[in-house]
């Protein structure tokens, strides 16, 4: 029998905050970036909060020129202490159980974010998931270039990436369960069996309401 899958977005979902926010406030607190930078991300992060930005892109690598020159491996070390330091506290225990209970299903548990890999990466050991999908950043001799690498892990492109991570380990999306807040994540929600609205922004809200699914709210 092939196993089915069980998707948690991280931002919203598993965790009561924005992850790149919190790690960025880390990084300026260490003063790896400059005021008039934390400045500017703190304006972007308020409107895409309130969705009138929807692509991230420019902003992000905006964000990691702090980075160019960095071993990867110290960024996730950073990004590490930042998940123990800073993000413990913001996960969500009721969506931990959630996955929890997937993962007594039987399912293979994968963590989709449009947050970067060592971050992402964090949260995902900690809670003991099969794989992660998530935005990469360019590295070029080992070093980090500030740029990213691929597509961003949003919109339509996390269905393709989901669909990619179960092609490849051989996972069923027929009887898969999916957890998010944001309507950005609506087209993740509907390619599962059992999409679950958690916390809902109101137009996913609205959505779940009107579609009968499942809504959490914590």
């Amino acid at each position: 029998m092939t196993q089915s899958l069980a998707i948690f977005d991280l931002d919203g979902t598993l965790v009561r905050c924005q992850t790149q926010r919190i790690f960025l406030e880390y990084c300026s607190e260490r003063r790896y970036i400059g005021n008039v930078t934390r400045w500017k991300l703190l304006c972007w992060f308020g409107l895409y909060k309130a969705g009138i930005l929807s692509e991230p892109r420019r902003a992000m690598e905006y964000a990691y020129r702090f980075a160019e020159g960095w071993s990867m491996a110290r960024l996730e070390q950073e990004a590490e202490e930042c998940f123990r330091s800073n993000l413990l506290p913001y996960l969500c225990l009721a969506v931990t159980k959630r996955v929890e209970a997937e993962r007594n299903a039987g399912r293979n548990m994968v963590l989709v974010s449009n947050s970067i890999d060592p971050l992402a990466g964090a949260v995902a050991r900690f809670l003991g998931f099969d794989g992660y999908v998530s935005t990469r950043l360019e590295t070029k001799n080992g070093r980090c270039t500030g740029q990213i690498d691929g597509a961003m892990v949003y919109g339509e492109a996390k269905v393709r990436l989901v669909r990619e991570y179960a092609e490849k380990n051989g996972l069923s999306l027929s009887d898969s369960s999916a957890y998010a807040d944001h309507i950005s994540d609506l087209p993740v929600l509907e390619m599962a069996a059992r999409p679950v609205a958690v916390n809902p922004c109101r137009k996913l809200h609205s959505i779940a309401t009107a579609r009968n699914w499942e809504i959490v709210a914590t």
